[in-house]
């Protein structure tokens, strides 16, 4: 969802669509509600691994 927010507002040919942005938020609500069905230890060592990532 940020690199789609990041084509929205720097791309000048992205385009999107009331039916495909619902899909993008349906996309995150479902991996969101997944994150948090993981137990706490795994939760915290996939933020740990976000955290540390080399940014492009």
């Amino acid at each position: 969802m940020q690199e789609e927010r990041h084509n929205a507002d720097y791309d000048p040919e992205s385009r999107y669509t009331r039916p495909g942005v619902l899909v993008l938020i349906d996309n995150c609500e479902q991996a969101i509600a997944a994150l948090k069905a993981e137990p706490r230890s795994d939760r915290k060592a996939f933020s740990v691994w976000v955290l540390l990532q080399k940014k492009r």
